[in-house]
């Protein structure tokens, strides 16, 4: 057999370890339940932290950085300290008021894909996630996140004066201003 051009062996031999790697039992993840990998392969190295899987070596190694807290990306506008280089090309938009992506429909741009991405459901009327109890739908799922509390009664939010609890941050912080006219200025 020939040897294939040195990009088509790189190819050629990634073929040959997913084929190697797929063999076997289906993949559980270190939580007891199945991967949701594309291509069903196992995670080879593991967070010597909490356990969790990783296909790369340096997949571990970022992940990482949420446990320690390293934050080894900076701005060199303003220094702010960033754990993924993509982080701060985005931050950077900032500074530079740049803006790359742009609606087809109405032409508004936006800093990121995925910010563009949730904007278009405004020309679409897409309400992916949907709330199991009410059947309530939302375009964000982050949104979606904070309206299950109406459920739950979970108040994660408490004001630092008197403790009265809070579904959502903006609403502690309108709450805190009862303190500051009753008792003079108060340090939050």
């Amino acid at each position: 057999m020939a040897v294939p051009p040195k990009g088509d062996r790189l190819r050629l031999i990634r073929q040959e370890e997913k084929e190697i790697v797929m063999e076997g039992p289906a993949p559980i993840s270190s939580r007891g339940g199945r991967l949701n990998d594309q291509d069903g392969r196992r995670p080879r190295h593991q967070c010597g932290i909490c356990g969790k899987g990783f296909l790369h070596p340096s997949s571990v190694r970022t992940h990482q950085r949420v446990h320690t807290g390293e934050r080894p990306f900076l701005c060199a506008s303003c220094g702010k300290a960033f754990k993924h280089l993509s982080e701060v090309t985005v931050h950077e938009r900032v500074h530079t008021g740049e803006r790359p992506f742009a609606c087809g429909i109405c032409g508004k741009a936006f800093v990121n894909s995925s910010n563009l991405l949730t904007h278009r459901r405004v020309h679409t009327g897409e309400r992916p996630y949907k709330c199991t109890v009410c059947g309530k739908d939302f375009t964000q799922s982050g949104e979606l996140k904070k309206h299950g509390r109406v459920h739950t009664g979970e108040r994660p939010y408490k004001c630092t004066v008197c403790g009265k609890g809070f579904t959502r941050s903006p609403h502690v912080k309108r709450h805190q201003r009862v303190h500051t006219r009753h008792l003079g200025t108060v340090t939050l």
